[in-house]
């Protein structure tokens, strides 16, 4: 009988740490998968940004580039 009780102490025990290996493993694997979509989504901002500044000296130089033609008209 006492040697019953091992067996389902050491099952239960195996057990109960086969799910918090499992836990933290899958908490891990959840880390990784935020950092890399918060990589992503940086380097999906810093994209968008330098859209907005390249697309912004786009139309500034288009604008002195008017300005210019203006000047030399009059």
């Amino acid at each position: 009988m006492s040697m019953k009780k091992y067996f389902v102490f050491i099952f239960v025990f195996l057990l109960i740490f086969s799910f918090v290996s499992a836990s933290n493993d899958f908490n891990k694997i959840k880390r990784n998968l935020d950092k890399d979509k918060q990589k992503v989504l940086n380097e999906n901002l810093n994209k968008f940004d330098f859209e907005i500044v390249y697309e912004k000296n786009y139309k500034d130089r288009i604008l002195s580039s008017r300005k210019l033609e203006r000047r030399d008209i009059l």
